[in-house]
């Protein structure tokens, strides 16, 4: 049976000058978001440089929806939507909305929906798949590991029940660790998932790449 390939990814350094967040590049590759601090703030904000011939413009405050917290935002592979975490609502906890692009600003921005609303858990790190198929992190307490990679795929228009990605054939991707962030590529063959102060990493948050098995491209199988 095919397996998971499970890698560490060593750190790269970058020369900053500012402490720098998640960022999330869209689909065409033109332009990155990410967070940043600011002198004076208490909270990152989000900033957007573009490429023009070549060069990254100067990062510039980037508009998004209201609401948007200082977590992982992603793009779907088509660039048709844009995913965030919302700022808490009432209950408490942080939700996964999605909004579209018009023009320089955003529309139709709302809760993604599904059964995991009603969960009594933040959601954050929303990455989606060609075929709609949502990856995100969570702290249910369903999951002794705190934080953990779930996934949820569409039906009818909805988000149905997410599983929990680990265990099984998925061993080493949610752990008894806290995995904070993940993005999954366009045909879901594999992730890239961040997990803190795991044995065999550098400490603090290191990076992995779990490559599936093609015949599973990512999908639970019964």
């Amino acid at each position: 049976m095919p397996k998971l390939r499970l890698r560490f990814l060593r750190p790269v350094s970058f020369p900053l000058r500012r402490r720098r967040g998640p960022f999330a590049l869209t689909p065409d590759g033109g332009a990155i978001y990410f967070t940043r601090f600011s002198p004076g703030e208490a909270a990152p904000s989000f900033f957007v440089s573009r490429l023009h011939e070549g060069t990254w413009s100067p990062p510039e405050k980037a508009v998004l929806p209201d609401g948007v917290a200082p977590a992982p935002i992603s793009f779907s592979p088509d660039g048709t939507r844009l995913y965030f975490t919302h700022l808490p609502d009432a209950s408490g906890h942080s939700r996964l909305w999605a909004a579209e692009p018009n023009g320089s600003d955003w529309k139709n921005a709302r809760p993604v929906g599904g059964d995991f609303e009603q969960w009594d858990a933040d959601h954050i790190s929303p990455s989606a798949t060609s075929d709609g198929t949502l990856y995100f992190v969570s702290n249910r307490r369903e999951h002794a590991g705190g934080w953990g990679i779930y996934r949820s795929t569409p039906r009818d228009g909805a988000y149905q029940e997410p599983v929990l990605v680990g265990g099984g054939l998925y061993t080493g991707i949610s752990t008894l660790l806290h995995e904070i962030s993940v993005a999954a590529s366009p045909d879901g063959s594999f992730l890239v998932f961040s997990s803190v102060a795991a044995p065999n990493g550098f400490g603090g948050a290191d990076l992995y790449l779990a490559e599936f098995p093609t015949a599973e491209q990512g999908r639970a199988r019964a």
